[in-house]
């Protein structure tokens, strides 16, 4: 991993994340590395977003401790245009939702 460069490439992949997850559902990104946390406005909405993510093949998940945020944890090998990918495919999602849960 440290030849390849890949840990090298996290920062700038993390920030590429955050540039791209801009919505008005969304609450706040946390993360550390490239594992993120990303929190929505309509905590009840949670559920519909994490559904329709996996059926667009995003695999995501809840959190146990947490009932407002989803996961996301992609490998450290993806690219920049895989990540623009995913994003879009979110605020896809995020952009369907029904204003009032």
């Amino acid at each position: 991993m440290l030849t390849a460069g890949l840990i090298d490439e996290v920062h700038d992949k993390a920030q590429l994340f955050l540039q791209l997850l801009q919505h008005k559902a969304i609450k706040e990104v946390r993360y550390s590395g490239l594992l993120m946390g990303i929190s929505l406005n309509i905590k009840a909405q949670l559920p519909t977003v994490v559904a329709s993510l996996l059926e667009a093949g995003v695999i995501t998940d809840f959190f146990l401790f947490n009932d407002e945020s989803f996961r996301l944890a992609p490998p450290l090998i993806i690219t920049p245009a895989q990540i623009r990918e995913v994003c879009a495919i979110i605020l896809d999602v995020l952009d369907h939702l029904p204003e009032k849960p």
